[in-house]
């Protein structure tokens, strides 16, 4: 997927975790730059993937490093804690600030060079365009190469998947890769593709100067590790997204809605795609779990490992679980199915407007912790909108007035919108320690039409 790499939420962040010190000495670059952002006290660490007698692995100034990471914004104080040890940004939007950050909490960064997309209008026969950007990411190398927080280049997002002009995208790739071990011989180059790993023969022949490849992988996480054998690839790999199952490759109303997993069902879906194809794979050199922190993408929880006020949920639990071998003390509460109008959360629920229905929800806390429950309905998306305009590009929709009419426990009242159309019930579960668990069921009002 392709992430919308300037949503940007800053936050103050303190703490520590054990993670790789900045090396007393490094090599000498070309050039100098006197907007180099760099820490008086402390110079680049030295990155390099070695070779091992099963596989690779990632050495920071001579130190193993097994990268336990997330891909976001926010909570930098809360990763720490769990256990993580690196951020991956898709870009160098807002880098100073965010590489502060993350070095205050000891968090070494994969930094992203976005490069162009088809999705975006960029055309790589357009030579002066491409010229043009390149110089930018020189800039943008020669700025923070030095920062001691860098830990590798994650040049570009999903190209194999948005662009046109193959041999013209890779041949810009390659200037790329080549440009910054130019400038930066002290950390890596990345390049990140989609799962479906397109035009890999290809990459491979025209960018010899990258050092690993990375995909992003949801529910064919499971294929990756076939996926590079049958394409040759015997060198190191990365996964730099992972989570849910993804909104467009899961299962679908009949107006060609997703159902999206409860918080409950991702974090058990998290765990077994990690101890299954990420934990001790002697070629893969890490992780990054998506999305650390909230955003609208689809729905306003699909991605989301925290709420919008930075409630955490099973997710988190259960990344810090993966990371260190225990959960934290309180966990976040558990969500079964939600059920309206007698029908479960995968079922095609038709119903008619301007009409009252109950909704119930199966949810416990695991220290048993009171909860509370807040219910909304919101209009949904259907397939043509999404054609229209990309789910990340989407605002957070409003709920529909009066549309819970009465809660109590486990169950409400919903009266359906007069407005035919889509919608999701979305439910959030509540403890008074600062997690949650949050599920939802679409439903559509009125008379289905044909799609």
């Amino acid at each position: 997927m392709i992430a919308l790499h300037n949503l940007l939420t800053l936050c103050g962040i303190s703490l520590s975790l054990l993670t790789c010190q900045s090396a007393n000495t490094v090599s000498e670059v070309s050039e100098a730059d006197p907007r180099e952002v760099a820490s008086k006290q402390n110079l680049p660490v030295v990155v390099k993937v070695a070779r091992t007698a099963k596989g690779f692995q990632l050495l920071c100034n001579g130190k193993p490093f097994q990268i336990k990471g997330a891909a976001g914004y926010e909570h930098y104080d809360l990763l720490h804690k769990a256990g993580g040890n690196s951020v991956r940004l898709w870009s160098t939007d807002y880098a100073s600030t965010l590489l502060d950050k993350a070095e205050r909490n000891q968090l070494k960064v994969t930094l992203g060079l976005w490069m162009g997309t088809g999705q975006q209008g960029f055309d790589y026969y357009d030579k002066v365009a491409v010229k043009r950007q390149l110089a930018e990411l020189r800039e943008q190398v020669l700025r923070y190469r030095n920062h001691p927080a860098l830990l590798m280049w994650g040049v570009s997002n999903e190209l194999d998947n948005t662009s046109k002009g193959r041999v013209q995208v890779w041949e810009a790739v390659e200037e790329v890769a080549r440009m910054v071990h130019e400038l930066d011989p002290n950390h890596p180059t990345v390049l990140v593709l989609s799962s479906a790993l397109r035009d890999f023969a290809l990459m491979r022949k025209t960018c010899p100067s990258i050092d690993i490849i990375a995909t992003n992988a949801f529910r064919n996480l499971y294929k990756v590790p076939l996926k590079f054998e049958r394409n040759g690839w015997d060198g190191p790999y990365l996964i730099t997204e992972f989570g849910a199952a993804g909104y467009w490759e899961s299962q679908a109303a009949e107006w060609k809605t997703a159902f999206e997993q409860s918080s409950s069902a991702k974090a058990e879906f998290v765990r077994l795609n990690y101890e299954n194809v990420i934990a001790n794979n002697p070629r893969c050199l890490g992780s990054y779990v998506f999305y650390w922190g909230q955003k609208q993408e689809y729905t306003s929880s699909w991605f989301s490992t925290f709420s919008a006020t930075g409630q955490k949920t099973a997710l988190a639990d259960e990344m810090q679980h993966l990371w260190t071998g225990r959960y934290p003390a309180n966990r976040s509460p558990y969500i079964g199915t939600v059920s309206l109008n007698k029908k479960i959360d995968t079922e095609n629920i038709i119903l008619k407007p301007n009409t009252p229905y109950q909704a119930t929800i199966t949810a416990f806390d695991p220290e048993n912790d009171p909860l509370t429950i807040r219910w909304s309905v919101v209009p949904d998306y259907d397939q043509p909108a999404l054609s229209i305009e990309p789910a990340e590009l989407h605002t957070a929709p409003l709920p529909v007035p009066n549309a819970v009419q009465a809660s109590e426990g486990l169950s409400a009242t919903i009266r359906t919108p007069a407005k035919a159309g889509p919608y999701r019930l979305m439910v959030t579960v509540a403890d008074d320690q600062g997690s949650i668990g949050t599920a939802n069921v679409p439903f559509y009002v009125g008379k289905l039409l044909n799609n």
